[in-house]
Formats: C-alpha cells, sequence, structure tokens
C-alpha cells in the first residue's frame, strides 16, 4: 500500500491573477502622428502668443511713429524754407556783388579820365608858365616850350659854359656854343634847342 497521498489535480489549485493586458503600441503609418499633433499644438500656441505680442507692441508704438512723422515732415518743411531763404540770399549777394563791381569799373574809368585829365592840365600849366617865365637855369630847354623867346642875360660866372643844340637827344649836333666868364646875353628864338651848364647861374629875361 502506498502510504503517500495522492496529489490533488492541478486544475483544484488557486488560479493565479492574469496580468494585465498589454496595450499594443501603434504600428504603421500611425505610429508618428501623436507627437507631431503635440508639437503642431505647441507650436501654434507660440505664434499665436507672438502674433498677439506683436500686435501689442505695434499698437503702443504706433503714436510714437506718428510724432516721429510729424517731426520729420515739420524738419523737411524746414529744410526747404532754409534752403529757398538760401538761394533768395545767395541772389542778392550776386546782384550786389555784380552792382558794386560795375560801380568800381565806372570809378577807375572816371579816376583814370580824371587823372588823364589832370595830367594835361599840369603840362599844360607847365608850359604855360614857361612861356611866361622870365628866368631859367641849367640844362636843355625847347623855346617857345620851356622858355619864352627873348633875350636873356647872366651875370658874375666863371665859364659859363652854353650852346645850341640840333635836338634834344644824347646824338644831337651843336650848332653854336660858347665859354663866357662875367657876363653872358643870348637871344633865343621860338623852336631854339638851348643847352646851359651849370656855371652859368641864373639866366634872367631883359627883352
Amino acid at each position: 500500500m502506498n502510504d503517500h497521498p495522492t496529489p490533488q489535480n492541478s486544475t483544484d489549485a488557486v488560479d493565479a491573477p492574469a496580468a494585465a493586458p498589454t496595450e499594443t503600441p501603434p504600428t504603421g503609418s500611425d505610429s508618428w502622428k501623436t507627437p507631431l499633433l503635440i508639437a503642431s499644438a505647441l507650436l501654434g500656441g507660440l505664434v499665436i502668443g507672438g502674433t498677439a505680442g506683436w500686435a501689442i507692441t505695434a499698437a503702443q508704438m504706433t503714436p510714437q511713429i506718428q510724432d516721429l512723422q510729424r517731426d520729420a515732415d515739420g524738419l523737411s518743411a524746414d529744410l526747404t524754407k532754409m534752403t529757398a531763404a538760401h538761394d533768395r540770399l545767395w541772389d542778392e549777394q550776386e546782384e550786389i556783388v555784380t552792382h558794386y563791381t560795375d560801380k568800381l569799373a565806372e570809378l577807375s574809368a572816371t579816376e583814370a579820365e580824371l587823372k588823364a585829365r589832370e595830367a594835361a592840365v599840369t603840362q599844360r600849366e607847365k608850359k604855360v608858365t614857361a612861356v611866361e617865365s622870365t628866368s631859367f637855369t641849367s640844362g636843355v630847354l625847347i623855346v617857345g616850350t620851356d622858355v619864352a623867346a627873348g633875350t636873356y642875360r647872366t651875370t658874375g660866372v666863371d665859364d659859363c659854359y652854353y650852346a645850341w643844340m640840333s635836338g634834344t637827344g644824347s646824338d644831337a649836333d651843336i650848332i653854336d656854343n660858347n665859354i663866357v666868364s662875367g657876363t653872358a646875353t643870348v637871344t633865343l628864338t621860338k623852336g631854339d634847342v638851348f643847352e646851359s651848364s651849370s656855371r652859368c647861374g641864373t639866366w634872367t629875361k631883359i627883352g
């Protein structure tokens, strides 16, 4: 007789708790959709938030932009006025410069004319004075221009040299000459060229 107890049927044993069913991950082309949807939602939120923020910032900046635009318009208008004023002043300056340049030219011409007239008058006065002169000293003189025609005398001289020349140049010929001491008398005719040395002293008209 077998003394070992007979084992019971395994079907009579207490059942072990069943394992939780394992969720089968999506397969095929649907496996990437879930994270993509999450990322899209996040990106959309960021875009919406950023757009709203920009809209608020732009709305806040609009008055400042308008102020800057008004300032720019004002500066542009001022620049236009200043440019017009500058051009007007430049034109006026050109007119003034032209006017005074013309006046200066007229004055220069008038001054030159007056100088010429003064020189002519002075020359005539010299001729009149010379013609009316009743005495002369040394030098080369033209009778009738530098000295009046007539008879002249000088006294108290020593080695007085005088001469009648053919002209006033250095190459003029001697027509007649003389050297005297004591008293000398000459007769000068209009047109004569008469030369007298310094030793002759002063010739005085006597007739």
